[in-house]
């Protein structure tokens, strides 16, 4: 762990790398790209307009995909030179973040300073300008930008609707949006609070769930109709969000039709 902030220039290898550590740690994209996964769940494409906020203990993974530049910035917890309320926000939580071309600036031209200073003075500063942006950003509200970079939430969510019995992937919702995939997973989780996929999971269990209640659907069909491979996985979600069965739940629909009768 180091004893206080530190942030170095390294080019990540192609080969898949594994851990976690008690520190926290920044990844900025410089050039190229590199895969990250965090919590063997979120996984992006990581560029130059991104960053990466990995929280002590987090399990990440991570390889380059091509000849690359990131900047890691590890943190001590206990470091006393870094605001702890500063800290505390943006390592809350594991995430990614898009970054606008501004901040994009300011981390190149201070990525180049600390590569040429390599100055140990400096370090501290550096790193607290760019946390501090960092987190200016994120306080933000969601601008209200052009097409390519907001994203129309009501028009996905018919496009979901009427899409739910397919096959829907990211990149098919990233490309209705006009998106790149990584910038899409980005921006949605900055919106919903949640990824694509657990959006989707979410939609297809609430439509499950619903006429599962209201229809005389079989539940393989309504397994089918919702999206879900087969009927097992429409049991496996509706078991961890209701702590119930679907059988039980057509059950208890049987039941109260009788009663009402």
């Amino acid at each position: 762990m180091p004893e206080t902030a530190d942030g170095h220039i390294e080019e990540i290898n192609s080969e898949w790398e594994q851990h976690s550590h008690t520190h926290h740690q920044l990844i900025l994209g410089l050039s190229g790209q590199i895969r990250v996964q965090l919590n063997q769940q979120q996984t992006i494409t990581l560029e130059s307009n991104h960053a990466c906020l990995i929280p002590g203990g987090c399990f990440h993974s991570f390889k380059g995909m091509s000849k690359n530049r990131v900047l890691v910035i590890d943190i001590d917890p206990s470091d006393a030179s870094i605001d702890r309320s500063l800290m505390q926000s943006l390592f809350q939580q594991a995430q990614f973040i898009l970054l606008d071309n501004q901040v994009v600036k300011l981390i190149s031209a201070l990525s180049d300073e600390l590569a040429l200073q390599n100055n140990a003075a400096l370090q501290p500063h550096v790193i607290g300008l760019i946390l501090f942006s960092l987190q200016h950003r994120m306080q933000q509200p969601e601008p209200q930008t052009t097409q390519g970079s907001r994203l129309d939430i009501k028009g996905l969510d018919e496009y979901i609707s009427q899409n739910l019995a397919e096959k829907i992937t990211v990149d098919a919702l990233a490309t209705f949006c006009h998106m790149s995939s990584s910038q899409f997973h980005l921006r949605f989780r900055q919106l919903k609070g949640v990824t694509p996929h657990q959006y989707l999971l979410q939609q297809r269990t609430e439509k499950a769930i619903w006429l599962l209640r209201n229809s005389d659907l079989s539940i393989v069909q309504i397994a089918a109709d919702s999206g879900f491979t087969n009927q097992s996985a429409l049991n496996h979600v509706v078991k961890a969000k209701l702590n119930t069965s679907p059988g039980q739940i057509r059950k208890e629909r049987h039941s109260l039709s009788i009663q009402s009768f």
